[in-house]
């Protein structure tokens, strides 16, 4: 309970007070990073896309709330990055995972403030959009520092998750049964209605159950093991 609500809870409040108070007092130097969007991409990857999607909700509608931006626009990331942590999972290494998504995460960041831009009839320096690979640099280098080091406060229960997915996973192997093998089933118990025979895929007909059973019982005595 510490480690998997009340910790991760905590961390994102630091973040948060860090990107909307410290950081802008601080600095104001365009190479900052969003320490918040750095912890919802670590919390998708070590607890999953639920969670991810719950923390950067969380995160997101706080930071709108407080700052004086485009609505949803940062709720809609930090879901985004809380997702895509998530989806990415732990697929790869510990260290390569992790800075892809925060790189492919800062990315899309960029992508949305330049669209977002663009509907407002801001004018974009040229200058300004050369720094965007730096930011994106910058996010992938500190998002694997992050996860490690959260990895190594929260201790996240990996094999809760696997069971989940592989739950999941069963119960929509069993919900989708393979048409092929419906087919073939159909076609050696014959028609469940008629009781009759049923083409099967070359054509044929194919008796049903009942009907060999009617040919077994007119046989004679002492033919059960010759062929017919």
């Amino acid at each position: 309970m510490l480690r998997r609500f009340i910790l991760p809870v905590l961390i994102l409040i630091v973040a948060f007070a860090a990107d909307t108070a410290l950081i802008p007092m601080a600095t104001n130097h365009w190479l900052t990073p969003m320490a918040t969007l750095v912890a919802v991409n670590c919390f998708g990857l070590l607890f999953g896309r639920a969670q991810g999607i719950w923390y950067g909700l969380v995160a997101g509608l706080a930071i709108d709330v407080t700052v004086n931006a485009s609505p949803g626009m940062w709720t809609a990331t930090l879901v985004i990055a809380g997702a895509a942590g998530g989806l990415i999972g732990r697929k790869g290494g510990r260290v390569l995972r992790p800075m892809f998504s925060g790189a492919l995460v800062r990315a899309l960041l960029e992508l949305a403030m330049l669209i977002y831009a663009a509907f407002v009839s801001v004018r974009y320096d040229p200058a300004a959009i050369a720094e965007i690979p730096a930011r994106i640099a910058l996010d992938a280098a500190l998002v694997p520092a992050a996860f490690l080091l959260l990895e190594w406060v929260l201790k996240p229960d990996y094999r809760r998750e696997a069971a989940r997915l592989r739950g999941s996973h069963e119960k929509r192997g069993k919900s989708k049964a393979n048409p092929a093998i419906r087919r073939d089933r159909r076609d050696v118990r014959g028609d469940p209605v008629s009781n009759g025979p049923v083409p099967n895929r070359g054509g044929r007909a194919i008796p049903s159950a009942s009907r060999w059973q009617e040919h077994e019982d007119d046989r004679p005595d002492g033919d059960e093991g010759e062929n017919p």
